[in-house]
């Protein structure tokens, strides 16, 4: 029973680990977010 627990727990750990590094090494997925941030500067700035 502990060694499910450990293993669920590292599991969860895993996938939460490479969801961090996809957001981070992925910049086609950030892309959407930086062309609105530059939308919204531009309309600020005129």
């Amino acid at each position: 029973m502990p060694n499910l627990i450990i293993g669920f727990y590292y599991l969860i750990n895993l996938i939460f680990i490479s969801y961090e590094f996809g957001i981070i090494l992925n910049p086609i997925s950030r892309q959407p977010f930086r062309e609105l941030e530059s939308n919204h500067k531009i309309k600020l700035e005129f």
